[in-house]
């Protein structure tokens, strides 16, 4: 392992299965300096593209939600996908899932924010998405806006035609119960 310091920011460098892997530590003081993950591997190309894919994935589900588009929100989805919804039994396939969204897009204007720079790994055909979200649900009824803080965890599967849908979704609250 190689390490460089620069500007207060800590730099290691090493090789992990035939690819150079580089990571950026930095400390407390100066982390208000950095506003992206400081975690960087480099993957070569093929993942470079996927993660770009993935990261345009999180755009549409949050574009989707926010236009009210449920049957495009649903594309995300793969046939058998599962949402792990909080305080309910897990919603599998698709038609579970729309029933269980539909009164969110019927009742509510939403607005979706997915933090900057989340967590993306990619194995293959598989990989995981990490982060955090804030949402607006508006009442289209009129009433008070309800306030969301939270974070997810989605596993996403490579499609024969190289797109990416999510085949598990988890998700939950960052403000703890009153």
């Amino acid at each position: 392992m190689i390490r460089y310091k620069r500007s207060g920011a800590l730099f290691q460098l090493w090789k992990h299965n035939a690819r150079w892997c580089i990571k950026l530590l930095i400390p407390p003081e100066i982390e208000e300096q950095y506003n992206h993950v400081v975690e960087v591997i480099l993957l070569g190309e093929r993942n470079r593209a996927d993660i770009v894919a993935l990261r345009e994935n999180l755009d549409k589900y949050a574009a989707t939600c926010n236009a009210g588009d449920l049957e495009g929100w649903m594309s995300l989805w793969t046939d058998e996908g599962i949402q792990m919804y909080p305080g309910a039994p897990s919603r599998v396939g698709k038609d579970q899932i729309r029933a269980g969204m539909r009164p969110a897009f019927d009742h509510f204007i939403l607005k979706v924010e997915i933090a900057a720079n989340p967590e993306i790994r990619v194995f293959g055909n598989w990989g995981f998405l990490r982060g955090n979200y804030t949402m607006s649900m508006v009442p289209k009824a009129g009433g008070e806006t309800i306030k969301y803080d939270g974070k997810y965890l989605t596993i996403v599967e490579k499609q024969a035609d190289g797109s990416w849908k999510t085949a598990r979704d988890c998700f939950n609250s960052n403000v703890p119960e009153t």
